[in-house]
């Protein structure tokens, strides 16, 4: 059995301070990290200043660039089953 990765990466807000009522979570995609989507959440605290964001960094490396990360490893996927990730 393996180890369930723990995740992390950039947060912001809530940007009323105090204790967050909500919590949205930025997911990425393929290539990408959570510094790409936490850029967001200054815009969106505007519309929900209540929220606390975060924006986890996938757990794997991207082996097809540089400093990116992945869900899953590309290479341990066929070509048959990209299309369905």
């Amino acid at each position: 059995m393996s180890e369930t990765p723990m995740l992390d990466g950039p947060r912001y807000g809530p940007v009323a301070g105090g204790a967050a009522q909500q919590l949205m979570i930025l997911l990425h995609g393929v290539g990408a990290d959570g510094k790409d989507l936490i850029e967001l959440a200054p815009h969106l605290g505007q519309i929900f200043p209540n929220a606390a964001f975060v924006a986890p960094n996938a757990p794997n490396r991207y082996d097809q660039a540089f400093r990116a990360t992945n869900g899953f490893p590309a290479a341990s996927a066929s070509k048959p089953t990209r299309s369905r990730r």
